[in-house]
């Protein structure tokens, strides 16, 4: 979701319902966990299963939208099976309810029950809550590093002014599978777009344990006597950049945040196919 719905007029629906997977050694019935996230300003929605975002349930649905229907098949590594969930918002328009829309879920054609006042301390800790969930966060199993590597003064902007970019390499790595989900990106930022990203992690963290530790990012520069395009000056800052990206890396969850994945512009882990 974006900046804005974060903070303002956004409100998740807690849905709970259960899947059947069978095998040869018989039938297992397993509790399933579905939030949406709605911004009832914006429009701007999202559907997360287990805690974790389905990044084509995306989107925007309004009041005057109409229904919204989205469909598809999760196909989670701690699932045997895949499993089809649909997720229908309907606006209210005879203003039953004070949040001006309606929703449902059902799984395998199955109703699941809305419950907002969910306790499960796997969904408090998946949705980053105060609860420890890394047991539960598929992310786990990947290994992320970001390389701060060198940096370069430009001038292809529209106005022709210099500015200093910063090679980024990022490297994500299976640790229990070499061929699984590996990839490695190249990016190049300017500082003050790296600064952006921090506040857009920090507010995704802010429900959580982790709030108060959260790693700073390094400092701006407001003295005018100083150079900002020196090469001292650009190699210390690379470095304070190095070492804040490496403590990023190191926070639980930060592997299936949709909002790092777009920045470092690494795919999301496979865990989701559209029907």
């Amino acid at each position: 979701m974006d900046i804005l719905s974060r903070h303002l007029g956004t409100v998740s629906k807690n849905f709970v319902g259960f899947i059947t997977n069978g095998s040869k050694f018989g039938r297992r019935r397993t509790q399933i966990f579905i939030t949406v996230r709605h911004n009832h300003i914006t429009g701007s929605r999202q559907v997360l299963v287990n805690g974790t975002s389905v990044p084509f349930s995306r989107g925007t649905t309004t009041i005057f939208s109409g229904m919204t229907e989205i469909e598809f098949v999760t196909d989670l590594l701690e699932f045997e099976n895949e499993h089809k969930i649909r997720v229908v918002i309907l606006p209210d328009v005879w203003q039953s309810v004070s949040e001006r829309f309606l929703y449902t879920v059902d799984v395998d054609g199955v109703a699941c029950v809305p419950n907002d006042d969910l306790v499960d301390e796997r969904l408090k800790a998946l949705n980053g809550g105060s609860s420890e969930g890394d047991d539960f966060d598929p992310s786990a199993e990947y290994t992320i590093r970001i390389n701060v590597e060198e940096w370069e003064i430009r001038t292809d902007n529209f106005e022709r002014t210099p500015i200093a970019m910063f090679k980024i390499t990022t490297t994500r790595s299976n640790v229990k599978d070499a061929d699984v989900d590996n990839e490695v990106s190249t990016t190049w930022y300017r500082f003050s777009s790296i600064l952006e990203l921090s506040e857009v992690l920090k507010s995704s963290y802010k429900l959580s344990h982790l709030s108060d530790s959260f790693p700073p990012a390094p400092p701006r520069c407001w003295n005018p006597q100083i150079d900002q395009f020196e090469k001292q000056f650009l190699n210390e800052r690379k470095e304070l950049l190095q070492n804040w990206a490496r403590r990023i890396c190191g926070l639980p969850r930060i592997g299936m945040n949709q909002d790092f994945l777009r920045f470092v512009q690494l795919k999301g882990i496979k865990m989701y196919m559209e029907r």
